[in-house]
């Protein structure tokens, strides 16, 4: 992988986005799957690189009590979609 700002399409692979996050001083890790699992300061984000749609797909895991009220729980859903912007 060449030293550039912008990845090249033909360069998007798991290994170079490790590589990249490695840069910018995340922690990193490989789940059973291959999947990128990228360390931030909150939750972890798994980073999947799918090559048919040409797309990356960034996911993490939140957890809830079930007894909480439902209230509650679109009321952190909203939050989370209003605060939360990748671009």
């Amino acid at each position: 992988m060449e030293t550039a700002e912008i990845l090249p399409e033909n360069e998007v692979t798991t290994e170079n986005l490790a590589t990249l996050f490695k840069r910018a001083f995340f922690s990193i890790s490989f789940d059973k799957d291959g999947d990128l699992v990228v360390q931030t300061d909150g939750p972890k984000v798994f980073v999947i690189v799918d090559e048919n749609k040409k797309m990356l797909k960034y996911m993490t895991i939140y957890g809830v009590k079930e007894t909480s009220p439902l209230e509650l729980k679109h009321a952190l859903a909203n939050r989370m979609n209003d605060s939360i912007i990748l671009g």
